[in-house]
C-alpha cells in the first residue's frame, strides 16, 4: 500500500513515537513486527466519557484459549498479567485523578495471574479494602467463575453487580464445535446462583449466531436456553469467517442471511429481556454514578452499579460522585428516569 509508511506490532505499539521518529529520518519503508514471544505486560488505562468518571484499567493481556473461530491468541499473545503488588498504588492513583469507577480489562480477564495471584485475589483484595471506588468487571469467561468470584460480586459494596459472560451459544455442540471450556449446564447453574444470592444483579451475555454447522434446531436450543435465564441483555455477534482459523475452513456454512435473521431475533429476545429486567427495578433505590450531562435538556445521565442507564431531571449538573436514587419508570426510550433521594 503506498500510503502506508510503517507498520508495527503488538510488541512496538507502546514505543511508536520512538519509532516514529526514528523512521521519519529513514526514506524506506518500516516494518517493526516482532514474534509474539517473551511479551511483557504493558500498563494502560483510559477515560470513557468527558466526565471522568470511568476509566478502563487494563490488569491482564493475551489468551491461549484458541477457540475455532477466534485469532485473538495470534495477535495478542500468551497470558500475561499486572503485577499484583503494584495494583494498590494504581488504585489510589486513579481515584486521586478523579474517577470514581475503575473497570477492569483485559483479554481474557479471569486469566489473571501474578505470582500466584489470581483473580479472584484481586476481587478479595478490592473487597477488603476502600479506595472510594467501585469496581466494574468487563467479562468474564464461564469457565472461570467460581463461588468465591461470584460470592465477591454478589457481597461487596465495592464490586458492581454486573457481569458479563461470552456464552456464545446455548447448544453444548456448537460449543465444542467452537472449542469452548464449559458446558451450557454450568452457566445456566451459575447465573442461577447468582440471582438468587442477589436478585438485582445484571448479567449480559455475548451470543454468536451463524457458525458453521449451526443446526435450527441448535439456534432453537440457544434461543431457548436464553429465553428461560434470569439475564438482562445479550450482545449478539453474526459468525463472519477469520482468516488462519479453525472454524474458517469448518463446512455446513449457513448461509447470511439465515445468520443475520438469528441475529435479528435474538436482539429482539435481548430487547424483551433488559425491558423485564428493567421493570423488576422501579420502585427500588440505588446509587448512581452520573456521566453526560445535557444542559438543553436539563437531564443527568448516569449508570447504577447494576447498569442501569439512567436519567434524572435537574437544573444543575451533578458532581461527580456516588449519588442515591430511586427507580420510577421506564421511557420510550428504555431508559430509566429516576429521582434523586
Amino acid at each position: 500500500m503506498p500510503e502506508v509508511n510503517a507498520v508495527y506490532g503488538i510488541k512496538e505499539k507502546f514505543q511508536i513515537p520512538e519509532l516514529l521518529e526514528a523512521d521519519f529520518q529513514k526514506s524506506n519503508k518500516s516494518i517493526e513486527v516482532s514474534e509474539l514471544t517473551s511479551l511483557n505486560f504493558d500498563f494502560a488505562y483510559s477515560a470513557d466519557n468527558s466526565a471522568r468518571s470511568r476509566c478502563f484499567l487494563k490488569i491482564q493481556d493475551g489468551c491461549n484459549y484458541r477457540c475455532s473461530y477466534c485469532t485473538i491468541p495470534n495477535a495478542r499473545g500468551n497470558p500475561r498479567s499486572i503485577p499484583f503488588e503494584q495494583l494498590p498504588e494504581i488504585f489510589r492513583d486513579v481515584s486521586e485523578k478523579g474517577f470514581r469507577e475503575i473497570v477492569l480489562s483485559g483479554i481474557n480477564l479471569g486469566e489473571y495471574n501474578s505470582n500466584n495471584y489470581f483473580f479472584e485475589d484481586v476481587l478479595r483484595f478490592i473487597a477488603e479494602n476502600d479506595f472510594g471506588l467501585r469496581f466494574r468487571i468487563s467479562s468474564i469467561e464461564p469457565n472461570l467463575i467460581n463461588d468465591k468470584i461470584i460470592n465477591y460480586v454478589c457481597n461487596s459494596n465495592s464490586i458492581c453487580k454486573h457481569l458479563h459472560i461470552p456464552l456464545q451459544s446455548g447448544s453444548d455442540i456448537i460449543l465444542r464445535l467452537m472449542k469452548r471450556r464449559y458446558t451450557s449446564e454450568k452457566l445456566y447453574n451459575d447465573i442461577l446462583s447468582i440471582k438468587s444470592m442477589n436478585a438485582d444483579i445484571c448479567i449480559g451475555l455475548d451470543v454468536i449466531t451463524g457458525f458453521p454447522g449451526e443446526t435450527e434446531l441448535d439456534f432453537q436450543q440457544t434461543y431457548n436456553f436464553i429465553e428461560n435465564l434470569p439475564v438482562s441483555y445479550l450482545h449478539v455477534f453474526t459468525y463472519s469467517e477469520r482468516r488462519n482459523t479453525p472454524a474458517a475452513d469448518f463446512p455446513e456454512k449457513i448461509p447470511m442471511k439465515v445468520r443475520k435473521e438469528r441475529t435479528s431475533i435474538l436482539k429482539q429476545l435481548s430487547n424483551n429481556k433488559l425491558l423485564a429486567f428493567y421493570q423488576t427495578q422501579i420502585g427500588k433505590t440505588h446509587e448512581l454514578l452520573p456521566e453526560k450531562y445535557s444542559d438543553t435538556e436539563k437531564v443527568q445521565f448516569g449508570h447504577t452499579s447494576n447498569y442501569l442507564n439512567c436519567k434524572i431531571k435537574t437544573d444543575r449538573k451533578l458532581d461527580n460522585s456516588f449519588h442515591l436514587v430511586q427507580i420510577n419508570e421506564i421511557d420510550s426510550d428504555n431508559k430509566i428516569i429516576a429521582t434523586l433521594i
